[in-house]
C-alpha cells in the first residue's frame, strides 16, 4: 500500500528541514511504506531513527563516500525511496535556513552532546565517527544544501 498523504504549506517547510535532517545523519529507514512521522494535520514529529548514522556499522575501509556532502550512488539508493522525495520536489525554500542551523553543530555542541550522553550508552568510537562525518559535511554545508536542492528540482 503506498502512502498518498498531501503535505499542506505548513507541513511541506517542516518536510524540507526532516529531509535536510536524515541527509545529514543519513537515516535511509524513512520510506513510503515506514515514513516515522506523525501529523495533527497541521504540524510534522519525526520519530525512530534505528538506522541513523548507518554509516557507523560500516568499516571504514568499505565505505564508499569520502564527501558525504556529496550524494553518490550508493547514497541515491535510500535517496530516492525516502517518503518526503517526491512530495518535496520543487520545494527548496526551507533549505538555506536549515543550512545556515547547521552552524551551531559545533565544538559547544559536540561537548555538551558528549556530557549529555549516560556513560553506560557512551561509545567514544561511535561518537567520534559520527561527529567526524557530521562536521565534515557542516565545513561544507553550502555544497550539501545545493546539492539537495538539485536532488529536488
Amino acid at each position: 500500500m503506498e502512502n498518498n498523504i498531501v503535505l499542506n504549506p505548513i507541513q511541506e517547510k517542516i518536510a524540507q528541514n526532516i529531509f535536510a535532517f536524515d541527509l545529514l545523519i543519513q537515516n535511509n529507514d524513512r520510506r513510503y511504506e515506514k515514513p516515522n512521522m506523525l501529523t495533527d494535520g497541521n504540524d510534522l514529529i519525526m520519530l525512530d531513527h534505528e538506522l541513523a548514522f548507518g554509516f557507523h556499522l560500516v568499516p571504514a575501509f568499505l565505505r564508499t563516500n569520502n564527501d558525504p556532502w556529496r550524494f553518490n550512488q550508493q547514497d541515491m539508493a535510500w535517496i530516492n525511496i525516502h517518503c518526503l522525495l517526491r512530495r518535496l520536489r520543487g520545494k527548496v525554500y526551507e533549505l538555506d535556513f536549515f543550512g545556515e542551523k547547521m552552524a551551531n553543530l559545533d565544538v559547544d555542541f559536540w561537548n555538551k552532546a558528549e556530557r549529555l550522553i549516560p556513560r553506560e550508552w557512551f561509545d567514544k568510537e561511535i561518537f567520534d565517527t559520527i561527529k567526524t562525518h557530521v562536521n565534515s559535511i557542516v565545513e561544507h554545508r553550502q555544497e550539501f544544501i545545493e546539492n539537495i536542492k538539485f536532488l529536488l528540482s
